[in-house]
């Protein structure tokens, strides 16, 4: 309703000067104003009648914050990102760097906002914060990764809450840190992290306390019972050399058992050590490792490998006339019954070194001689120390070119190339190219591509074999990502617990989002099936469905404004909405419906700015919350009957005003509360 009107603002006499002196407001558009006192409560007024609320604001290089209602805050305040900060009890002034309330605080020098959960560096000394941001002191365990079985360790820091480093006697035991890190089920040479020439080593249980004097057994954390032994003297120091006990020779290594392997001595001899850490003190060939992966070597009766090369072990294939097969993969059942397959080389010998690519194969009944299969294609393998070409089973290894690869290797020990695999069966190699088990057996998904190796290149898209379309994203170790948002190439995509990428309309934690046929989620503006949708620049939710809204935004986008806001008014659609931002970036945050000007008294057309603003006008009536956008022409809410709350004409959607914009009470609050002068608005 088009009125005259003059706003009335509350003008209180200050009674004394908060801080002694007056301030000048530099938020917004850097306005003068004073301090006003109300009750034991302060507010801010600017001269052109508008007062800092809802946030943040600079004041004479001080930073405060103001509620909703415009009132300076003390103590805690969290902001709308859910970060905190502290502001003087007294004065009201943004708190930095360290502060006590009931514990020490550390609020970002900067900016103010208060550091949590996580090890800080601050000012070259570390601490440890806890989830609720106090400094830690005293024993703390920390778990960066709760969904991690192996994460998760305790620390120790001091009284002032800076790490401890070193040797720390507590309860009775000793214990040694590492910045605060507590080394536990290990033997540790401290000297090695001081880097000092103490070489001395220690032996410390999975609770970190020293262990003094004799035999100690340490098993890794979710490892299945795997782990070693170590040997401490009396003092709890590591023991270091041969040692005789219960009828048979052990060598310790600064703490450490040699065990199931060869190892060469401070003597320059080397010896080899069964499962049981026991010198193989027998003569002849001896097997090292376990029933399924290992090796033969061979001992002179005192435990030291001979170094004859003529005792190596080479494998062969003799066919019936006598002559070793060559050139060529290999597969024959064994006298045990079993199937193998072999790579002979032109010496006859067979192929122990790993990985390599062939494109000739044969077989034999082992009473004929072996009948070559006519196959040009390329199979790729991997041979172990025996010879035999490892099967059935996922393989991780570092090639020849010193960069680790995973296959998946099939029943005929062909590398598997057909594209997506689930596989659980996990093995790897160590740096003595021996075949390990992992302990992990969960299954993953996989790309493997036509020459064996895994995807690890990330975003990948392809056709199933059952036909349908799917979308990964497979990581540096091959493995199918799964379960979340993943950032790739500047996109977001979303992928479920089977690593499948998400397309078309789903909830993501009760948001609703859109994913195109490539899995990019949409962000911003995007057209979908037909229809104009804005999306969360950060959650990707989807936030308005309207065309309407479109067109407006294209109308204003490149514009600016003189605030970080910017209201469009569409009257044929009867429709107000709300834009933040700047030129080029506005983002629509409301879309709401209005009545504007009647045939007879249209609503004004063109570019306007927010100017004076007031509680309520009318005669006969009251409007409620009023902002000027050009001379008598109003946004203000619908019309109540005089005096009180009770809607008189409550219409919208309609051309019934007298040039005015009538909104809902509480939306043409907000623009009241929320929107300053000279912000821009444009009205077509």
């Amino acid at each position: 309703m088009k009125k005259h009107f003059k706003a009335l603002l509350p003008v209180l006499l200050l009674t004394g000067l908060l801080f002694g002196l007056s301030m000048t407001a530099s938020a917004e558009d850097s306005k003068e104003g004073y301090w006003v006192q109300n009750g034991d409560r302060w507010w801010f007024q600017c001269t052109d009648d508008w007062y800092p609320s809802n946030g943040l604001y600079e004041i004479d290089g001080v930073e405060y914050a103001f509620d909703q209602w415009g009132y300076m805050i003390t103590g805690w305040w969290q902001d709308e990102y859910e970060n905190y900060y502290y502001f003087d009890l007294n004065s009201g002034a943004m708190q930095k760097g360290w502060v006590w309330d009931g514990a020490w605080y550390y609020l970002d020098p900067e900016y103010g906002f208060m550091y949590y959960d996580g090890f800080y560096k601050i000012d070259g000394a570390g601490y440890f914060l806890t989830p609720n941001g106090s400094m830690a002191s005293g024993w703390y365990f920390y778990d960066n990764d709760p969904t991690d079985e192996w994460e998760g360790n305790w620390y120790y820091c001091n009284q002032n809450g800076t790490v401890y480093d070193g040797w720390l006697l507590d309860g009775g035991q000793w214990y040694f840190l590492v910045e605060g890190y507590m080394i536990k089920n290990t033997a540790f040479s401290p000297g090695l992290y001081f880097e000092t020439e103490d070489e001395t080593t220690w032996v410390f249980d999975e609770s970190g306390h020293l262990l003094y004097g004799g035999w100690h057994w340490h098993e890794y954390e979710n490892e299945d019972g795997l782990g070693f032994w170590s040997y401490a003297n009396a003092d709890g120091t590591g023991y270091n050399g041969w040692l005789w006990e219960n009828d048979h020779w052990y060598y310790i290594d600064n703490g450490y058992m040699i065990n199931n392997t060869t190892y060469t001595a401070p003597d320059g001899y080397t010896y080899a050590f069964d499962g049981y850490g026991y010198l193989a003190n027998q003569e002849g060939w001896i097997w090292i490792g376990d029933s399924e992966y290992g090796f033969w070597t061979y001992t002179d009766g005192n435990g030291e490998i001979e170094k004859n090369p003529d005792h190596r072990v080479y494998y062969y294939y003799f066919q019936i006339n006598g002559q070793a097969y060559t050139n060529g993969v290999l597969k024959f059942v064994h006298t045990n019954g079993k199937t193998y397959y072999y790579y002979f080389q032109s010496n006859g010998q067979a192929y122990t070194n790993g990985y390599k690519a062939l494109n000739s194969s044969a077989y034999t009944d082992g009473t004929t001689l072996a009948q070559k299969v006519k196959d040009n294609k390329t199979y790729y393998y991997y041979f172990q120390k025996n010879g035999q070409a490892f099967r059935n089973g996922f393989l991780q290894f570092v090639h020849t070119n010193g960069k680790t690869y995973y296959y998946y290797f099939q029943p005929d020990g062909k590398a598997f190339t057909g594209g997506y695999k689930a596989v659980s069966t996990r093995y790897y190699t160590d740096d003595k190219n021996v075949i390990k088990k992992a302990s992990d057996t969960k299954q993953y998904q996989y790309y493997f591509q036509s020459n064996g190796q895994a995807y690890t290149k990330g975003y990948l898209k392809f056709v199933h074999t059952n036909k349908k379309t799917y979308i990964y994203y497979f990581q540096t170790n091959g493995r199918a990502f799964t379960g979340g948002w993943k950032n790739a190439g500047g996109k977001r995509y979303y992928f479920d617990t089977q690593g499948h990428g998400y397309t078309g309309w789903k909830k993501v934690n009760n948001k609703t989002c859109y994913f195109n046929a490539d899995g990019e989620a949409q962000r911003g503006w995007s057209k979908v099936k037909g229809s104009w949708y804005y999306f969360d620049l950060n959650s990707c939710e989807k936030m308005f469905e309207s065309s309407v809204l479109h067109n407006a935004w294209l109308k204003i986008n490149s514009r600016s404004s003189s605030t970080d806001y910017y209201i469009v008014v569409d009257r044929d659609n009867t429709r107000t909405m709300i834009f933040k931002g700047s030129k080029g970036h506005w983002i629509p945050i409301y879309d709401w419906k209005c009545s504007v000007g009647a045939p007879s008294t249209p609503t004004v057309t063109g570019t306007f700015t927010v100017g004076a603003k007031g509680y309520s006008f009318g005669d006969g009536y009251t409007c409620y919350y009023y902002t000027q956008f050009y001379g008598d022409y109003l946004f203000h809410s619908v019309l109540y009957h005089e005096g009180t709350f009770n809607v008189r004409n409550g219409r919208l959607g309609a051309h019934i005003s007298h040039g005015c914009i009538r909104l809902k009470i509480e939306n043409a609050k907000w623009i009241y509360d929320n929107i300053p002068s000279k912000t821009k608005v444009y009205i077509y």
